[in-house]
């Protein structure tokens, strides 16, 4: 409602007195409120199933599951990953992490444009129902204004506390940067590991090659094994099927040797785990083989 500066009180006691003004104020009273536009009896069943199929959908699931049709764009997506799906799943980490004693925290900030993300995660051994896992479940991702070792420590400490994990962690993963771990110039002392343990008062001790000084202590040179392994039934029709035949005499599944190059460092696990799958007929085969091909079946035996 707009007033001339010079009409004054006058001018609004005169508009009060319009027919228009009169109108308007009695068609507001008798108009029912928004509430009784709502549902008040109990979802059916085929409602609940749309429910279903929304929250689904909501959560990246591109397949059709049933002939129900929906719409569920931009905005209600939105609304069910936010109001829904992030407070059931918060809600099951914490539930987990009130029944675990110990976790492992990993972080690794990466770049989105411009933009530096921290997703910072959690690690835990679950037994439910008598049956044992390792979950893995992203605790925060946030945002940093710059990559240095206080303000990453600083958003550590934050969820750690708002997860009451001050007693419950036993280990830190991150990538071998000084940031992270130190380098020469920083003696341990301005890094995130350091700031993170004093904060804690934990007792863990800084070991970001353990892993690899782990492997080195292996009897064999597992990169060399996966690649001749690999190389041995590569283009090899023959030997291909006959292995095939050693899996059917197992009783196994077959699955294709997977190959593994030094460019992609990421390729090792999956190659070695395909070659654990393939263990038994691999075994078998090369025992069967000459007695120059007995050294394979030796490298073949991982203790």
């Amino acid at each position: 409602m707009y007033f001339q500066a010079s009409g004054g009180r006058m001018a609004a006691v005169e508009h009060q007195q319009k027919k228009k003004h009169k109108a308007s104020l009695i068609a507001r009273v008798g108009m029912p409120s928004a509430t009784t536009f709502f549902k008040k009896v109990e979802p059916s069943q085929e409602e609940y199933d749309l429910a279903v199929q929304e929250g689904v959908f909501a959560y990246m699931l591109t397949w059709k599951l049933d002939k129900l049709k929906f719409t569920c764009a931009r905005t209600k997506c939105e609304a069910i990953v936010s109001n829904v799906l992030v407070p059931w799943s918060t809600t099951l980490v914490t539930e987990d992490l009130d029944q675990v004693e110990f976790v492992s925290l990993s972080i690794d900030a990466s770049n989105d444009g411009h933009v530096k993300l921290l997703p910072i995660v959690v690690r835990y051994c679950k037994i439910y129902d008598g049956n044992t896992s390792v979950e893995t479940k992203q605790l925060d991702f946030v945002e940093l204004k710059v990559e240095t070792a206080e303000e990453i420590a600083a958003e550590v400490l934050v969820v750690i506390q708002k997860c009451n994990l001050e007693n419950k962690v036993v280990a830190f993963s991150a990538d071998n940067t000084n940031a992270n771990f130190g380098g020469l110039n920083r003696l341990g002392r301005v890094n995130v590991h350091t700031k993170v343990k004093n904060a804690l008062q934990w007792n863990g001790q800084n070991r970001p090659n353990m892993a690899k000084t782990a492997l080195d202590m292996i009897p064999l040179d597992v990169e060399y094994l996966l690649t001749k392994i690999f190389g041995y039934f590569h283009i090899f029709t023959v030997r291909v099927e006959r292995l095939k035949s050693f899996r059917k005499f197992v009783g196994q599944e077959y699955h294709n040797i997977l190959g593994h190059s030094h460019v992609y460092c990421l390729s090792m696990l999956p190659a070695l785990e395909r070659v654990l799958k393939m263990y038994v007929p691999l075994k078998s085969f090369f025992l069967l083989k000459t007695n120059a091909l007995l050294s394979c079946e030796q490298c073949l035996k991982i203790h």
